[in-house]
């Protein structure tokens, strides 16, 4: 059973992508990334890592993942909404059109780790080792 990585160590790693301090409008709190901590734990499968290494890097891109989608929730408050899979939007002359391949996008979990880079960086990660070796062996049955 692997340890999840402390709030430091989210720190270290992410030195530079996020600004880290005391101001609740502007800043990541510590609090903030115990709470993206907390909710990677309940959601990572740590049967899917060979290392504590390779388990440390899975959960702090899922933990950056959720604390992206938790400080976007928090900064809309109530009148916070999902695109969750934008298909095509356009405003004017400029237009956007995601196109996420079909078993990732029917699959609501997948989907939603696309929200956001480090979301996307962890499925990347994940994808290959969720596809099981299928083979068949000989043999009958005795009865």
């Amino acid at each position: 059973m692997y340890t999840e990585p402390s709030v430091e160590k989210f720190k270290e790693f992410f030195v530079r992508d996020f600004p880290y301090g005391c101001d609740i409008e502007s800043e990541v709190l510590d609090s903030d990334i115990n709470r993206a901590i907390t909710t990677a734990k309940l959601s990572i499968n740590q049967d899917l890592f060979v290392s504590q290494e390779e388990f440390d890097l899975g959960a702090l891109l899922l933990s950056a993942h959720y604390l992206v989608t938790n400080i976007r929730s928090s900064n809309a408050g109530l009148a916070g909404t999902s695109s969750f899979l934008v298909s095509s939007k356009s405003v004017g002359s400029v237009s956007q059109s995601v196109s996420i391949p079909q078993s990732i996008s029917e699959n609501p979990l997948f989907a939603a780790f696309m929200g956001t880079s480090y979301g996307t960086e962890y499925l990347l990660m994940i994808y290959p080792r969720l596809a099981g070796n299928v083979f068949t062996v000989g043999g009958g049955t005795t009865a």
